[in-house]
């Protein structure tokens, strides 16, 4: 979130187009999980999200 522009590269690098797009719909998957989450309102969705965020991560992002 503070890095904005170093996010925007990083999406670019991994091919993921349009990489303003993608970085802001990580940078709200994790604020809203995680808030979620703290809060404990409605936590199984902030944990459920986060969870296939991450997973979705590995495939897309960390593939060989």
């Amino acid at each position: 979130m503070f890095a904005f522009n170093e996010g925007v590269a990083e999406m670019a690098h991994t091919g993921l187009e349009p990489p303003i797009i993608f970085n802001i719909l990580t940078i709200a998957t994790q604020l809203i999980g995680s808030a979620l989450i703290i809060t404990g309102g409605r936590s199984w969705i902030g944990a459920g999200s986060l969870g296939i965020f991450t997973a979705l991560t590995i495939l897309l992002v960390h593939r060989s």
